[in-house]
């Protein structure tokens, strides 16, 4: 069994990894491109990465509804709403207007939470891959 084994690696040890040539030096098994590029972030770009690239293209300038959010102050009555696809989120409150700290809240589905200086969050559904919604 170590015999073979042995001979095996020596079969691979002779065969060459890579390839050089006037363009560089590449993968021995790729075949030689006319014009080879690095992809750009587009190209290469896959799943929420490439979603959000799309949708920044198109113009959308917050595709996640990441930046933070201002505007009146949630209440019990109409609290501010929290797109989640997840049973909770951690959301970070600016108390006051020149507060020099965040205060850090975890909210659930379900009620309203109320953050300690008075403003309510309340939890949505939301679905990232599905940009238009959020």
């Amino acid at each position: 069994m170590a015999l073979q084994f042995s001979r095996a690696l020596r079969r691979l040890a002779t065969v060459p990894l890579y390839r050089s040539s006037a363009q560089g030096v590449r993968l021995a098994s790729s075949k030689p491109d006319e014009e080879e590029t690095i992809p750009t972030d587009m190209e290469q770009a896959t799943g929420l990465e490439r979603k959000e690239l799309e949708a920044l293209m198109q113009g959308k300038e917050d595709p996640f509804n990441m930046s933070v959010q201002s505007g009146p102050r949630g209440t019990r009555e109409q609290p501010t709403l929290v797109p989640s696809m997840y049973e909770e989120r951690i959301v970070g409150c600016i108390c006051e207007e020149d507060a020099t700290f965040i205060t850090w809240q975890v909210v659930n589905k379900g009620a309203a939470h109320r953050c300690e200086c008075g403003q309510f969050y309340q939890l949505v559904d939301a679905n990232p891959t599905k940009i238009d919604n959020i």
